[in-house]
């Protein structure tokens, strides 16, 4: 966290961890993600455009392999207003499912672990 906002980060590392947690956030978690940027947007553009080979038959894109890193997962509620406060150029605003799930947003550490 303190990697992207050094010289903008009025409060320790420690107390927003705190208050993450207060909210009902996890600040140690372990999540699995891409293992990279580019294979994960190489699997996006292969899943929206479809393929066929030569007998016709649609080639599925491969996953890519997948990597366990350090996260912070923070409240989605926490987040609506933010995000609500974006022009989203005519879209209609966030909305949260408050189903039976607990909505977790998950921020991931680029750091490898």
């Amino acid at each position: 966290m303190s990697r992207y906002f050094k010289s903008e980060l009025s409060y320790s590392q420690k107390m927003i961890r705190q208050q993450i947690q207060k909210a009902g956030g996890k600040t140690y978690s372990k999540q699995k993600f891409h293992c990279d940027k580019d294979s994960s947007i190489a699997y996006q553009r292969c899943q929206l455009n479809v393929r066929a080979d030569v007998n016709g038959e649609i080639v599925i894109p491969k996953s890519p392999q997948m990597a366990t890193r350090s996260c912070v997962e923070i409240p989605i509620e926490l987040l609506q207003g933010r995000i609500n406060s974006f022009d989203l150029a005519g879209q209609t605003n966030f909305s949260v499912d408050h189903g039976d799930t607990q909505n977790l947003v998950t921020i991931f550490n680029e750091a490898r672990s």
